[in-house]
């Protein structure tokens, strides 16, 4: 007799507790990819102004590098976590069909 591994309750409390820490990562990064978002488009306001010195213009020029490489950061995080979570949900599909 195959025993169904979604049933047991070992199993769906750890699925629900990896699934409320996903959302919880998911909720942090929202609030960065705004606050980097806000950052952009201030420095970029304060690069593109024509009164700035040309050491103005580089600070804000790092300012905007440095934010570009954070919000890619966090869009390579959420992307690989969104892979991983797939990755996990076929392979336990298949661990489940193997069973059969």
């Amino acid at each position: 007799m195959t025993e169904n591994i979604e049933q047991h309750p070992e199993n769906i409390e750890e699925s629900n507790a990896q699934d409320m820490e996903n959302l919880d990562v998911k909720k942090q990064r929202k609030p960065l990819f705004n606050l980097l978002w806000h950052v952009l488009d201030v420095s970029t306001r304060k690069f593109d102004r024509e009164k700035a010195s040309n050491v103005d213009r580089q600070k804000w020029a790092r300012i905007i590098i440095s934010a570009i490489q954070g919000y890619g950061e966090l869009m390579k995080d959420s992307e690989l976590e969104d892979i991983e979570e797939r990755l996990t949900k076929l392979e336990s599909k298949q661990e489940l069909e193997s069973l059969r």
